[in-house]
């Protein structure tokens, strides 16, 4: 028995002993656990970006967390007794700010803001497929480009190169995105081009062939409502509008059932009524032929 005792002994002391020695291989998550925050706790800029959105209401719970190996600040927002998420990076850009809580009709609004702020420059941003109408398979470049005028500087989405002319629609659709009644904001500034300039907002869009557009063109000094319908262009309405081309301009589009309101700057210079497209479909940019343009915070709000 003794002996027996003996080597069980030695067996645990060298297994204890080749523990100590055998060396320790850690598994850690690129991505680090959230965590609840206080306001006091979070940089200026995030706590100013958070109480701007919070304004005229409360600010609940806010969580720090790791994504990519950028820090995000997710907060809830209550607003008119409607809850909200918002999202904001450490520099203080706001990312989304989408709407939680489902009404007693249980109808949910959706509320998507795009500042292109954490996609990486050079790329197309996640979410977002380029397409063409009436092309010929040239597609126009769309990428992340850095720009300090930029509404919320500095990432934007742009056309860097483009060869194409004439009647191709150059086409950059949400891909998950999906709404009917909306209200659609972007801001657009004209960047380039000989055959065309400017370019505007897509909404319920079946795919690059069926859609809804409203373009500024610059060159033209106009702003227009079209549909496309199987690759075909039809002009709904149009507006003189004569500004200054390399500035940002705001278009902003509300539509409910068959009723479409279109402004620019602030100014409502569209109203119209049309049944082309009565269901659901991706709201995208828009830019004709050759023209090279740049589109920032493209805000999206499904209408009650």
């Amino acid at each position: 028995m003794k002996t027996l005792h003996s080597i069980c002994l030695l067996t645990i002391v060298v297994m204890a002993g080749l523990a100590l020695a055998w060396p320790q291989v850690v598994f850690a998550d690129e991505d680090q656990p959230e965590q609840t925050v206080a306001v006091k706790q979070v940089p200026a800029a995030v706590r100013a970006a958070l109480q701007r959105e919070s304004t005229g209401g409360t600010l609940g719970e806010i969580e720090k967390k790791t994504r990519d190996h950028n820090i995000i600040y997710e907060a809830d927002i209550t607003l008119d007794g409607r809850k909200y998420e918002a999202s904001v990076t450490e520099a203080g850009v706001l990312l989304k700010k989408e709407l939680e809580e489902r009404a007693e009709h249980e109808h949910h609004t959706r509320h998507n803001v795009w500042s292109f702020e954490q996609d990486k420059t050079g790329s197309v941003p996640t979410g977002w497929k380029v397409a063409e109408t009436g092309g010929e398979g040239k597609l126009a470049t769309w990428r992340v480009v850095t720009d300090k005028s930029a509404p919320s500087p500095a990432h934007v989405v742009a056309i860097t190169a483009n060869k194409n002319y004439g009647r191709t629609f150059n086409l950059l659709l949400a891909q998950d995105t999906s709404y009917q009644d909306l209200d659609i904001k972007v801001m657009v500034k004209a960047v380039a081009g000989q055959d065309d300039q400017g370019g505007g907002p897509v909404w319920r869009a079946k795919d690059a062939d069926n859609y809804y557009i409203c373009r500024w063109n610059p060159l033209e000094d106009n702003l227009t409502a079209y549909y496309v319908k199987n690759g075909r262009r039809r002009r709904l309405a149009s507006a003189k509008v004569k500004t200054d081309p390399a500035a940002w301009h705001k278009i902003e589009i509300e539509h409910k059932g068959t009723k479409i309101k279109v402004e620019f700057d602030g100014k409502k210079l569209i109203d119209i009524d049309d049944s082309t497209f009565t269901e659901p479909g991706m709201v995208g940019l828009w830019v004709k032929a050759d023209g090279r343009s740049e589109f920032d915070n493209i805000k999206v709000v499904e209408a009650d």
